[in-house]
């Protein structure tokens, strides 16, 4: 890839919002030197929805594909789907057309199509989604697995805390990034058979493990990375997701009741919400990624707008340059 730019691939047809929303993001994401993007699926349909008066830009790219597979469509479904935009997409990091891929599309399509064509890393049994989160101290704490297992062995946690331990220090730079296992209780004894097995198997591992964290001390700031299953997982994202969203809604009608009233100038209640947003909305942080599989697979919220895919386009970025796959072979 010339001059040394990294090529990401983004399904334009998955999502929501897509492809308006998943264009108008990918052009936004552009304004940065070092990167290219292939916009992937129906190509007459993704140069149509390109912003008015967005300049002609070299480092743009058109991969057709035809089909789109729906956002309901099941694991075996998704498994049996070979000509998707998600499928092409993951074919050209696999090809090594591209070092990246993005989808707002189907999760089961995208976690499908990521171990039928890249497959898994060797010494890994179950690929997990890691999603980061804010924390208290300005910081940021890993979720794994946020939905990709229902049903985990103990040896699996171990292996979600390796993949997420080597994310955190390697691709966002934190030292020595700790581990806690999401619990009912902090001590040893607390949970099913299978939390506590995992308590043993982390606490031999060699990893900086800090035991059980419960629920309410998820976004302290006390650990770096949080494992559980994906079940688990997922049912807190999405209920944080939907108290986050409740609490913009009523922050900014204080905030308008304040403007209105002479109490908070409107400039000062605009620089606060949008730093609000970028904290806590799940735009600000983009997508989640998939570990275990030997390709950077960045899978987004079905809901995302420009602002997301934007954001999920830098976290590819961020984990080709830091040469994140190459490092999690090393210890998984």
């Amino acid at each position: 890839m010339p001059g040394g730019a990294i090529r990401i691939a983004v399904d334009g047809m998955g999502g929501d919002h897509a492809p308006q929303e998943i264009v108008a993001g990918t052009v936004r994401a552009l304004q940065e030197e070092g990167l290219e993007i292939v916009l992937v699926g129906r190509e007459q349909e993704l140069r149509l929805v390109l912003p008015e008066g967005a300049p002609a830009n070299e480092r743009l790219f058109f991969h057709h594909a035809e089909e789109v597979i729906p956002m309901q469509a099941r694991f075996s479904e998704a498994w049996a789907a070979k000509d998707t935009s998600i499928s092409a997409a993951t074919r050209l990091v696999k090809e090594g057309k591209a070092e990246a891929l993005i989808s707002a599309g189907n999760t089961s399509a995208a976690v499908a199509a990521a171990l039928r064509l890249l497959g898994r890393l060797e010494g890994v049994e179950r690929p997990a989604i890691l999603t980061v989160l804010p924390a208290a101290d300005r910081s940021a704490v890993a979720l794994v697995d946020s939905g990709a297992n229902v049903d985990c062995k103990p040896s699996h946690l171990l292996e979600f805390a390796k993949m997420g331990y080597v994310y955190m220090k390697e691709t966002l730079g934190y030292e020595e990034p700790s581990i806690g296992l999401l619990n009912i209780g902090e001590e040893s004894c607390k949970g099913n058979e299978v939390a506590r097995e995992a308590y043993r198997l982390l606490s031999e591992s060699g990893l900086p493990f800090a035991g059980n964290i419960e629920g309410d001390r998820l976004f302290s700031g006390d650990v770096r990375v949080v494992v559980c299953d994906g079940f688990v997982g997922n049912v807190l994202l999405k209920g944080m997701e939907g108290c986050s969203e409740l609490v913009l809604e009523e922050l900014m009608g204080l905030m308008r009741e304040a403007v209105s009233g002479g109490v908070l100038a409107q400039e000062a209640a605009d620089k606060m919400m949008r730093t609000m947003q970028r904290r806590v909305h799940y735009a600000g942080f983009g997508g989640a990624l998939l570990l275990g599989v030997d390709g950077v697979c960045v899978i987004c919220h079905g809901r995302s707008n420009r602002a997301a895919i934007e954001s999920a386009i830098r976290v590819a970025r961020r984990a080709v340059g830091s040469g994140f796959v190459g490092k999690t072979r090393l210890v998984v």
